[in-house]
């Protein structure tokens, strides 16, 4: 949550202290966090494409059965806008129950929010080490793997990886991924996979030093598109937790190992910072919101309420599903929170956003009508 906030005339400051502590058990603690939420739908929610996707989207989550973690689905949501669809049961309700609509997160986005906690690491261009996009964000476990080059730059694709590299350097760089380090396939076109290691690789090598790839394993957290139907515990989840990968299997499917430069270079996580400009006020609110909220971490969501004097919820702007966002424009929450005359009455407009580590309350108005 926002741990400090600031007032200057119309100006607010919201302060995100940078997470202490071991850099490898924040981002993993995130994951964990995400991956362990237990809620209950109030409908049966059949969760799928909209528009044809490329890879297979078929779950549905049956009401009043218990779930685990976050719901698949491709709107790059964290733990915070997905609990603002919760009621104090933990029953989930959302209008839309689409892949590209419904409050939730898949392999490689459900990583980008844990890798937030403690880097500005965007979600748009994948977890690609040296990426001219963020440099010095990701990079290899290991010096021996190199991205082979061409007249573009560096090609990150798992087929041009693993042509370029020897399976022995591969494999050195399984030996050396450590909890919260990375598994990455990346297709040239389409969708690849991520997933997050959560606990360091068992190695076992031969009398000459290479090592077993049938022997030797990774152990990974990953959200998936399928239910995990090895569990015993009667546990429905999309999400694998320490499910475990022999060398050979990760290098027949083309994942390279990744790991974030912060974990070593020594570099420290900086504190965040939430900066919202209003111009409302009780008068002012009825025809239109006015201001902007920056960001120096991506936002996750903003979230604009209505409510009357029985507290119910009367209107509502809700902007998600962000890819590199830093700037929101209260003026896009108008079309939603005014088209519809409000009733006579008393009403409260609030006004929320969140970042990967928390969420501010940022404006709160009552006013008449």
């Amino acid at each position: 949550m926002a741990s400090e906030i600031k007032y200057q005339n119309n100006v607010k400051v919201v302060t995100f202290k940078a997470p202490e502590g071991d850099l490898r058990e924040i981002v993993l603690g995130k994951m964990f966090e995400m991956a362990n939420i237990e809620w209950t739908p109030k409908v049966d929610t059949a969760v799928g494409w909209k528009k044809p996707g490329d890879f297979g989207v078929n779950l549905t989550y049956k009401a009043g059965v218990k779930y685990r973690g976050v719901i698949y689905s491709g709107t790059r949501c964290g733990i915070d806008a997905f609990k603002l669809c919760l009621d104090e049961n933990n029953v989930f309700e959302f209008p839309s129950h689409y892949f590209e609509e419904i409050v939730g997160n898949h392999c490689s986005s459900s990583m980008g929010i844990a890798f937030q906690e403690i880097v500005d690491a965007p979600y748009y261009g994948g977890i690609k080490p040296l990426n001219k996009a963020y440099p010095d964000i990701f990079k290899f476990p290991v010096d021996s793997i190199k991205a082979p080059y061409d007249v573009f730059g560096p090609r990150y694709d798992s087929v041009d990886v693993f042509k370029y590299n020897s399976k022995a350097n591969i494999f050195e760089g399984y030996a050396a991924l450590k909890p919260a380090d990375i598994l990455y396939f990346s297709k040239k076109t389409g969708s690849g996979h991520t997933r997050m290691v959560s606990k360091e690789s068992v190695v076992v090598r031969n009398p000459d030093g290479s090592i077993d790839g049938a022997q030797s394993k990774a152990t990974v957290i990953e959200q998936t598109n399928a239910w995990d139907k090895t569990r015993t515990d009667g546990v429905n989840t999309t999400w694998f937790v320490n499910r475990e990968y022999t060398f050979d299997l990760l290098y027949e499917k083309l994942f390279m190992p990744v790991t974030l430069s912060i974990y070593t270079n020594g570099a420290k996580p900086k504190d965040a910072f939430m900066i919202f400009e209003s111009g409302n006020d009780a008068s002012s609110v009825k025809d239109g919101l006015k201001g902007n909220i920056r960001t120096t971490l991506p936002l996750n969501y903003a979230l604009a309420t209505i409510t009357n004097a029985k507290g119910e919820c009367v209107k509502k702007g809700f902007i998600y599903n962000l890819e590199n966002c830093y700037e929101i424009d209260l003026t896009s929450f108008n079309e939603k929170l005014g088209t519809e005359p409000l009733e006579k009455g008393e009403y409260t407009y609030k006004l929320i956003a969140a970042i990967s580590r928390g969420t501010a309350e940022l404006e709160e108005i009552k006013f008449t009508v």
